[in-house]
C-alpha cells in the first residue's frame, strides 16, 4: 500500500493530518490548509476514520508515554487498541510508576493489569523505595491491603527508604482499621523502631491518634507503671504534651495509671513544665485536674509559671495562679529574674498589672545583674509598662544596679525617648549622678546623639562639665557627631550659667600668652556676642 504523503512527515503536506488531530468531538468543523483542495476528497477528514495502518503507524512514532497516553484518550478505539502498550511503555520508560498510583488511589483493576504486563508488587517507587503495599496501608485503604497480601512477593514487614514499614505509615496517618488488620499478622512487630527511633505507638502519640495508641498498647505491652517506663513510652508522654495531645495522656494517666506528677529522669522537668514550655493549655488544664503540682520542684532553671509568663499565656498563668500554691516572685534562671521582670522586659502589661494586683510580688526587687523590673521596661523602651509602675506607691525610680546605672541612664542610652519623658515628670531622680564608669546622664544622651534630651537634662540643671572615663564632655561628643544643634544648646547653656570649666596650669598659660584659648569659652563668647549684636 502507497502511503499518503501526509505521514512521510514531509512540511508541504503536513497541515491536513495535525488540524484534524485537535477535533475530536462528534461533528468535526472541516478545517482546510491551503493543500487541502488539492487532495483527493475520499481522503478522511478525522483521525477516528483513518485507516488502521496509518492509525498503528502513527502510533509507531508516538515514542513518549505522554503522548501514546493523549492519542489513546481521543477514543474508544485508540484505547481498545494502544492500552496495553501503555501499559507495558510505562513499565518501561518510568519503573512503572502506574502502579504505585495505583496503590495509592485505591485502584485494583488497574494493579492487575500491571501484573499482567511483568510488574512485580516487589518493586519499590524511585523517590522513597515505597513498596505498592506500603503505598495501600499509608492511604488507608484495608480491603486492598488484605488483596496484596494474598499476592505472591508481598512482604508485610518491608521498610521503605526511611525506614518506615506499613504499619508505621498507618500509625502515622490515623489509619485505625489497617493497624487493627496489621497487628493481626504474626511477622509484625509493633515495637520495631523507624527514624530518629520512632516506633508506631511514638507516632500515633505524635498525631494524637488515641485509638491507635490504645491498640498499640494493648499488642505490644510497652507501657509500664512509673516511675518504670521504657524510652519509647517516655517519649511518648512528652511528645503528646508537646502537641497538645490530651486524649494521648487521658489513656496513660487514667488507663494505665501514670503519675500526673511525672517527671523526666535526666532533666527533672515535670509534664507541667512541658505543657508550659509547649504552649498547651488544654493540657495543663488537665494535668491540673488530675492533681498535678502546679509548680514542681526541678532542675530547669524555670518553673511552669515563669514558661507561661515568657510566652505571654495568660490562660495559663490564670490557671495555675487560682491554684495559690505558685510563689509569684521567685528568682530563678540564669540572671536570678523574676516573673515580673520578664514580664516588664517584653513590655506585657496586662500580665505586669495582674501580677501587681494580686499582691505577692516586690515591685523593687533585683536580679543578678541589680536590675529592678522598672530598669528592664525603661531598658527595652517598655513604656505603658514603665509608666504604670512608675505610678506604683513604693517605687524605687532611682534604683541603680550594680554598675551604677539607673533605669532613666538606661532608657537614655537605648534612645528610649518616650521612656525618659517619664522620668522628667520625677521630682526624685538625681540628674548628675554617674556611675561605675563616670557616665552622668548628661554625657550619656551626648554620646548617643539625642539633643532633645540633652535640652531636657540642661533644664533640670545637669552639670555640662562632666567627663568620662577617657576626658570626654558633653560638648566633645557634640563635635564628634556634628551636630551643631547640640553644640548651640550646650553653648547657650555655658552662657547662661556663666559657665567657665576648670583650666589646668598649662591651658591658663597658654591662654594668658594668646596661645591657646577652650573650645567652650570660645563658642560661649561667640553666642555672647550674638545676642549683643541681634
Amino acid at each position: 500500500m502507497q502511503l499518503p504523503s501526509t505521514i512521510s512527515g514531509r512540511r508541504q503536506s503536513s497541515n491536513l493530518v495535525f488540524t484534524t488531530l485537535i477535533f475530536h468531538d462528534s461533528n468535526p468543523v472541516e478545517v482546510k490548509s491551503p493543500t487541502a483542495n488539492t487532495m483527493p476528497s475520499s481522503l478522511p477528514t478525522t483521525l477516528s476514520t483513518l485507516p488502521t495502518e496509518l492509525i498503528l503507524l502513527i502510533a509507531a512514532h508516538l515514542t513518549e508515554e505522554k503522548d501514546l497516553n493523549a492519542l489513546i484518550q481521543t477514543n474508544c478505539k485508540f484505547h481498545s487498541f494502544f492500552n496495553d502498550r501503555l501499559y507495558q511503555t510505562n513499565a518501561d520508560q518510568n519503573h512503572s510508576s502506574g502502579l504505585f498510583w495505583a496503590a495509592a488511589n485505591n485502584q485494583k483493576r488497574t494493579i492487575e493489569k500491571f501484573l499482567e504486563h511483568g510488574a512485580k508488587l516487589s518493586q519499590t517507587s524511585q523517590k522513597r523505595a515505597e513498596t505498592p503495599f506500603i503505598l495501600a496501608a499509608a492511604a488507608g485503604h484495608l480491603a486492598l491491603v488484605k488483596w496484596l497480601l494474598t499476592q505472591p512477593g508481598v512482604d508485610a514487614t518491608v521498610a521503605d527508604k526511611q525506614g518506615r514499614t506499613a504499619l508505621m505509615h498507618a500509625c502515622r496517618n490515623g489509619h485505625t482499621e489497617v493497624v487493627r488488620f496489621l497487628l493481626t499478622l504474626k511477622n509484625i512487630n509493633p515495637a520495631q523502631a523507624g527514624p530518629y527511633s520512632a516506633t508506631p505507638l511514638r507516632l500515633a502519640a505524635d498525631g494524637g491518634h488515641a485509638d491507635i495508641f490504645r491498640l498499640l498498647l494493648e499488642s505490644s505491652g510497652e507501657v509500664a507503671i512509673e516511675p518504670e517506663l521504657n524510652l519509647n513510652t517516655h517519649m511518648c508522654v512528652y511528645r503528646a504534651v508537646a502537641k497538645n495531645h490530651r486524649s494521648i495522656l487521658s489513656i496513660l494517666i487514667e488507663e494505665h495509671g501514670l503519675d500526673p506528677n511525672f517527671a523526666d529522669p535526666e532533666r527533672k522537668m515535670s509534664l507541667m513544665h512541658y505543657a508550659a514550655i509547649n504552649r498547651s493549655e488544654a493540657v495543663v488544664e488537665y494535668l491540673l485536674s488530675m492533681g498535678a503540682h502546679p509548680d514542681p520542684v526541678s532542675t530547669s532553671p524555670c518553673t511552669p509559671f515563669t514558661h507561661a509568663v515568657r510566652g505571654r499565656l495568660l490562660g495559663v498563668m490564670k490557671m495555675l495562679m487560682d491554684t495559690g500554691k505558685v510563689n509569684l516572685d521567685l528568682a530563678e534562671g540564669f540572671n536570678r529574674a523574676t516573673p515580673l521582670m520578664s514580664a516588664a522586659a517584653n513590655g506585657y502589661d496586662e500580665i505586669v498589672r495582674d501580677l501587681i494586683h494580686r499582691g505577692g510580688v516586690d515591685i523593687n526587687k533585683k536580679d543578678l545583674h541589680g536590675q529592678t523590673p522598672l530598669y528592664c521596661a525603661a531598658k527595652h523602651g517598655r513604656t505603658s509598662v514603665a509608666e504604670f509602675l512608675l505610678s506604683q506607691k513604693g517605687i524605687l525610680a532611682d534604683s541603680p544596679d550594680f554598675k551604677g546605672e539607673r533605669p532613666f541612664m538606661a532608657a537614655i542610652r537605648a534612645r528610649h525617648a518616650d521612656v525618659v519623658e517619664l522620668f522628667f515628670k520625677r521630682e526624685d531622680i538625681e540628674w548628675d549622678v554617674p556611675d561605675r564608669h563616670g557616665h552622668t546622664p548628661l554625657l550619656v544622651a551626648a554620646s548617643v546623639n539625642k539633643e532633645a534630651i540633652v535640652e531636657g537634662l540642661l533644664a533640670k540643671g545637669a552639670r555640662i562639665d562632666c567627663k568620662d572615663g577617657h576626658g570626654r564632655t558633653p560638648f566633645a561628643w557634640a563635635k564628634w557627631w556634628q551636630n551643631e544643634k547640640m553644640e548651640r544648646i550646650l553653648a547657650e547653656y555655658a552662657v547662661r550659667q556663666r559657665y567657665r570649666r576648670p583650666i589646668g596650669v598649662r591651658d591658663r598659660v597658654m591662654m594668658i600668652e594668646g596661645q591657646a584659648i577652650s573650645p567652650m569659652v570660645a563658642l560661649a563668647e561667640e553666642v555672647r556676642e550674638r545676642g549683643r549684636v541681634e
